[in-house]
């Protein structure tokens, strides 16, 4: 999993969120207990200026780890 979110993070850098979404998808499909696709997830959807997709996922991560901050962070930014 920890290679899908490296390679989603260099599609993120090089400006392919298309690709970097497609690639936390993956990584969240093998491992949906796992809230760091998510966290990566959600900011690709900021960056792609989805806000109301990055909350849902926001949320999704918030419910899997309620400890993380980061996504209780942008989530409230976005709202």
């Amino acid at each position: 999993m920890k290679a899908y979110n490296f390679l989603g993070n260099a599609y993120v850098d090089l400006g392919q969120y298309v690709k970097a979404i497609e690639v936390y998808k993956k990584a969240i499909e093998i491992k949906p207990d796992k809230h760091e696709a998510y966290n990566f997830l959600g900011n690709a959807y900021v960056d792609l200026g989805q806000y109301v997709k990055a909350i849902e996922v926001y949320k999704k991560a918030i419910e899997i780890n309620p400890i993380n901050m980061k996504p209780t962070i942008f989530w409230a930014m976005l709202m």
